[in-house]
C-alpha cells in the first residue's frame, strides 16, 4: 500500500531535523582540515543531501510493493446476508453499520439481492415472470439496496450486489413451481439436492430461457442501481450429478452423437457442461459491460478443485478469459493448516497476478460462533500471501460471537490499521472472450449411444454467442 510520506509525523521530524542541522554550529560537525569554503558549501547542501537520502531509502523500501499492489487493490469486504435484514431495513442501523465499517478501514460491501428464488429489491422482472407476489422494502418503505449504496458511497465504500443463489432455488418457490421446464435433474430423475441452503432444485444453466431470465435479473440490478458491480458465488454453477434432463441430454447428443455418460464424473461430460457455463458467464459479462463498462464483475466460488469437479464451475477459465474482474475464494475451514493449503495454490497465485484476489473467511453463524483467535490467524495468513479478505457475514463479525463486542471490535480494528481506498475505475477494463471449444468428434468405430429421452433442443446459437 502506497503511503503519503508528507502526511506522516516521521516525515515532519526529518524535515525539522534538517532545519536544525542547517542552523546549528557547523564547526562541531567538520574536521578542521576541511577548507572554510568547502565547509560553507557542505553546510548549504547538507539538508538537501540528507532529505534526498531519506527519499531514496523510502522509495527503495516502498516503490516496488506499491507498484505491484496498485492494480490488484486490497479487498476488505463483508457480505450482508438475509440474516442482516434487520440492519438493511433500518436506516439508522444501516448508517451505524456503514460508519463502523469505514472506521475499521473496510472498503467493500456485498449485499444480497437474489436469494431463495426471490429478488431482495423491487424487481419488475420478478413480478413480470409471476414468481414474486411481494416486494422487499425497508421500515420506511425505502429501497434498501438504493439506501445502502447511497450511505456507503458517502463514506467512500464500494457496494457490489451479491447474486447469492445463482441457479439454485427452493422447490416450493414460485420460480420452481411456475417453471418446472426450467429445472434440471439427476440421472434417476430426482431434482433436488441438499446443502447449506437446505433442500433445493437447480435451474438448468444450459437452457436458453433460464439464461435469458438470469440475464434480465442481472441487467435490472446493474441498470437500476448506482452500484459498483455485481457478484456471483459458488451457486452460479451446477452440481455434477445434474444435467440429465431432456433438454440437456438432447443437446449433448446432438453435439457429440452420443448420450451423456452414466458416470456423472466422466471428464469429457464434466468439461462439456463446465464449458457451457463458462460460455454463458462470458455472455453475461459482455451484457453487463455493455450497459455499465466500469462495473466490477466479481466472483466468489469455492476452491478450484472442488468447484470444477463437483460444481462444474471452471472459475480459473473465467479469470483467464477476462470474465472475472475480481476473485474471492470461499475457504470456510476451522483448521489453519487446511486453510493455508487452500489459499497457497497455483491457481490463486495465477489469479493474484491478474485481478484483485481475496479469500472468504467465516466469522460465524448464529448456531456456530467462530472464536476471534481463529479469525485472527486466518486473516494474518491471508495477508502474508498478499491477498485480500471478505468476511461472512456482517452481524457475525461481533454480534454472534463467544467474546464481548468490545473485544471483537478491538481485534478487527487491528486487522486493517491503514485505509485502502478502492474504486471501480482502478480495475483494468477487459472484454470477456471465451472461445467455444470444438465439439468432440465421435469415435467412428463406436456405435452412437441412444439417448433415453429425445426432446429436441432449440437450434444451437452461433459460435460467437455459444451457450
Amino acid at each position: 500500500m502506497a503511503v503519503d510520506c508528507r502526511a506522516s509525523k516521521f516525515y515532519h521530524q526529518i524535515i525539522l531535523g534538517c532545519v536544525s542541522i542547517a542552523n546549528s554550529p557547523f564547526k562541531t560537525m567538520t574536521l578542521r582540515i576541511i577548507p572554510r569554503s568547502w565547509q560553507r558549501s557542505i553546510k548549504t547542501l547538507f539538508p538537501l543531501l540528507f532529505a534526498l537520502s531519506f527519499i531514496i531509502v523510502l522509495l527503495a523500501n516502498n516503490f516496488i510493493p506499491a507498484i505491484a499492489q496498485q492494480p490488484r487493490q486490497e479487498i476488505r469486504g463483508v457480505w450482508m446476508t438475509t440474516n442482516d435484514k434487520d440492519i438493511l431495513r433500518d436506516r439508522r442501523k444501516l448508517g451505524d453499520a456503514v460508519s463502523k465499517l469505514k472506521r475499521l478501514n473496510f472498503n467493500t460491501i456485498y449485499p444480497v439481492v437474489w436469494n431463495s428464488g426471490y429478488a431482495m429489491y423491487p424487481s419488475y422482472v420478478a413480478q413480470q415472470r409471476d414468481i414474486q407476489p411481494f416486494v422487499y422494502r425497508g421500515l420506511d418503505g425505502q429501497d434498501t439496496i438504493a439506501d445502502l449504496i447511497a450511505q456507503a458511497h458517502r463514506q467512500g465504500l464500494l457496494v457490489i450486489p451479491w447474486f447469492e443463489f445463482g441457479f439454485m432455488a427452493p422447490p416450493t418457490s414460485e420460480l420452481a413451481l411456475n417453471h418446472p421446464d426450467w429445472l434440471t435433474q439427476k440421472q434417476d430423475g430426482s431434482q433436488t439436492s441438499n446443502g447449506a441452503g437446505g433442500e433445493v432444485v437447480w435451474l438448468n444453466p444450459f437452457h436458453p430461457e433460464v439464461q435469458q431470465f438470469i440475464t434480465e435479473l442481472v441487467l435490472e440490478i446493474t441498470t437500476q442501481y448506482n452500484a459498483d458491480g455485481i457478484q456471483f458465488d459458488d451457486h452460479m454453477s451446477l452440481p455434477s450429478e445434474f444435467g440429465y434432463d431432456d433438454y440437456t441430454v438432447a443437446l449433448y447428443t446432438k453435439e457429440t452423437k452420443k448420450a451423456p455418460p452414466k458416470d456423472f464424473e466422466n471428464p469429457a461430460w464434466v468439461q462439456w457442461r463446465a464449458n457451457k457455463i463458462t460460455a454463458f458467464m462470458s455472455q453475461l459479462n459482455q451484457a453487463v459491460k455493455a450497459v455499465k463498462p466500469n462495473a466490477i464483475f466479481s466472483i466468489s466460488p469455492n476452491y478450484y478443485d472442488f468447484a470444477y469437479k463437483h460444481h462444474l464451475q471452471d472459475w480459473l477459465a473465467w479469470v483467464r478469459f477476462d470474465i472475472a474482474d475480481e476473485l474471492i475464494v470461499q475457504v470456510y475451514r476451522p483448521n489453519l493448516e487446511s486453510f493455508v493449503d487452500k489459499i497457497n495454490r497455483p491457481e490463486m497465485q495465477e489469479a493474484q497476478q491478474k485481478i484483485p484476489t481475496g479469500v472468504g473467511i467465516m466469522t460465524g453463524l448464529r448456531n456456530n460462533p467462530v472464536p476471534i483467535e481463529q479469525i485472527k490467524s486466518q486473516v494474518r495468513a491471508v495477508q502474508e500471501y498478499g491477498l485480500g479478505v471478505a468476511f461472512f457475514y456482517y452481524e457475525s463479525l461481533w454480534e454472534y460471537a463467544p467474546e464481548p463486542i468490545a473485544d471483537r471490535l478491538s481485534q478487527f480494528s487491528a486487522f486493517f490499521p491503514f485505509s485502502a481506498f478502492r474504486t471501480a475505475l482502478q480495475i483494468p477494463r477487459r472484454a470477456a472472450t471465451f472461445p467455444p471449444p470444438a465439439p468432440p468428434k465421435p469415435d467412428p468405430k463406436a456405435k452412437p449411444d441412444k439417448p433415453t429421452k429425445n426432446s429436441a433442443p432449440s437450434p444451437s446459437p452461433s459460435p460467437s454467442s455459444t451457450t
